[in-house]
This record gives structure tokens, C-alpha cells and sequence, in this order.
């Protein structure tokens, strides 16, 4: 019994002070930031990647599927590189709050323009398939015809993949963030 008494009293009672628990609400908020920014710099060069790959297929898939492809990237490319200069100027400052604040708006921005690039190329795409094929007929022939149909499935279900992609790699992070500056106002 004594034992146990000489190590409970060891336990020190002093718990955890406010300049702890911030470091600690920091190391874990720069572990999300970093896990996204590796995720952003992969899509980044893996569409490079494609990109270079198509520059030499490029005659064996065909003009159109290159510009839509080249598009994409293009999009892509564009919003990654912006969000990743917009959470390179964020710096942790002594305020943690504001650094979490004005991350999860850059974050949230980022994914509105995932969803607008995806629901824009989209319309590219429909666009372009519409005129390549069956540019002498009206759109509402075309849409209910097999191809239009076929098309609008198609894309359909790229959309919903793409959309569980950022439900996944994207907003759970960003949820991730904004409970730990819930528990943080607790």
C-alpha cells in the first residue's frame, strides 16, 4: 500500500496550462495543413504527369480528348497552385484561432472551386461531344437522343466520384480543423 501511496504522490497535480495546450492545438492543426498541401503538390505533379504522357499519345487519342484533358489540367492546375501560395502566406502567429480561422476559409474556397471546375468542364465536355457529333441537331433532340443520354451518365457518375474524392481527401480534413477550433473556444 505504501508503494502505491509513494506513487500517487509522485503524480504531479499541476495539469496543463494554456501555452501547452495551444502547442499542442498547433502541432496538430499543422499536421492537417501539411497532410493537405502534400495531397494538393500530388495531384499537381500527377497531372503533370498526364499531361506529359498525353503530349506523346496525343495522336493515337485525338485532338478533342487532349483539349478537354489539357482543360482540366489546366483548371486543376491553376486552383492547386493558387491554394497552395494562399497557405504558404498563412503563418502561425501567437493568435492559433485566427491561423485555423483563416485556414479553413482557404481550404473551403479551395473545394467551391473543385466543385465549379468539375461542373465546368462538364459543360465543356458536353459542349464539345454536342458539336463534334451532332451539330445539326437541337439540344433537346441531342439530350434525349442515346449519345446525349450516354453522355450525361458518363458524366454523371465522374461527378459523383469526384465529389466523393473531395467529401474524403477534402472536407474531412477541413472538419478535422474546424472541431479542434470548436474544442478550442471550449
Amino acid at each position: 500500500m505504501k508503494d502505491l501511496q509513494d506513487l500517487w504522490s509522485e503524480i504531479q497535480e499541476k495539469t496543463l496550462e494554456e501555452d501547452e495546450i495551444s502547442a499542442i492545438v498547433n502541432r496538430k492543426s499543422v499536421s492537417e495543413l501539411v497532410r493537405f498541401k502534400r495531397l494538393l503538390y500530388v495531384e499537381l505533379y500527377s497531372s503533370w504527369a498526364l499531361l506529359a504522357i498525353l503530349f506523346f499519345f496525343h495522336k493515337a487519342v485525338g485532338n478533342e480528348i487532349t483539349l478537354l484533358i489539357f482543360i482540366t489540367v489546366l483548371l486543376g492546375t491553376l486552383l492547386n497552385i493558387i491554394t497552395l501560395r494562399k497557405l504558404q502566406q498563412l503563418q502561425l502567429l501567437e493568435d492559433v484561432k485566427s491561423f485555423l480561422k483563416k485556414t479553413i476559409k482557404v481550404l473551403w474556397t479551395f473545394v467551391i472551386g473543385f466543385i465549379v471546375s468539375i461542373q465546368m468542364v462538364g459543360v465543356i465536355v458536353i459542349i464539345t461531344v454536342k458539336i463534334l457529333r451532332q451539330n445539326l441537331m437541337s439540344w433537346s433532340e441531342w439530350f434525349s437522343s442515346a449519345e446525349g443520354t450516354s453522355v450525361l451518365i458518363v458524366l454523371f457518375v465522374i461527378e459523383v466520384v469526384l465529389l466523393s474524392y473531395a467529401w474524403i481527401f477534402y472536407v474531412r480534413r477541413i472538419h478535422s480543423l474546424k472541431k479542434l477550433l470548436e474544442e478550442m473556444n471550449h
